[in-house]
């Protein structure tokens, strides 16, 4: 596995996983090397967002094709999970939209996606 340098690089982002609030439950998980974080935020949260499921998947070298291996697995499992807690069952139709920042790293999936 190669490693990436990321120290030159300027980063921020506005995850929810970086809000250190106790009121926020963050069921926080593992798939081997894959870390998932569930969060549900109800109506009125303490962060002033939109309520509902945010999921985080965190790994290492999505180049290395074993690990895009585990992270795809992963994150078919979380977006099944997604769409039953959002009541879409298997024979309706559904719009999946890649949203993202490329300027971010751990935000540019969405809009790569869509490429």
């Amino acid at each position: 596995m190669h490693k990436i340098d990321l120290s030159k690089f300027n980063l921020r982002t506005d995850l929810i996983i970086e809000n250190d609030l106790a009121s926020v439950k963050n069921n926080h998980y593992k798939y081997g090397e894959v870390l998932v974080d569930d969060i549900t935020l109800g109506k009125n949260n303490e962060l002033g967002k939109k309520e509902g499921k945010y999921v985080t998947i965190s790994f290492k070298d999505v180049t290395d094709y074993n690990n895009y291996q585990s992270v795809l697995k992963v994150f078919k499992k979380e977006l099944k999970k997604i769409l039953d807690y959002s009541n879409i069952k298997k024979e309706d139709t559904c719009l999946i939209i890649g949203l993202g920042n490329s300027k971010i790293i751990s935000d540019a999936l969405g809009g790569k996606t869509l490429d």
